[in-house]
């Protein structure tokens, strides 16, 4: 992420305080859907066996991920699905 503060800061000509924080409130804008799929895995599933969590766990990141790249025109970098592409 820390491209957006250089690209913010030396292309955009703004002042260096001002890309930080907006650097900032972009990370604490996509640290919400990790936060949302843990607590959307707790709150749907509370006390519940493992086995429902091993099939839950990857629907609700994939949901929160799908979501990360599309709400408010979205920041689809860095999916979780990247890791697996060409590997067998």
């Amino acid at each position: 992420i820390s491209w957006v503060h250089v690209s913010i800061d030396t292309f955009g000509g703004m002042p260096k305080i001002a890309s930080l924080f907006l650097m900032t409130l972009l990370v604490g804008y996509l640290a919400l859907y990790p936060s949302l799929f843990g607590w959307l895995l707790n709150r749907l599933f509370p006390n519940n066996s493992r086995s429902k969590w091993l099939c839950a766990a990857p629907a609700l990141w994939l949901i929160t991920d799908w979501l990360r790249g599309w709400v408010m025109t979205g920041f689809p970098w860095l999916w979780l699905g990247y890791s697996q592409i060409d590997s067998p």
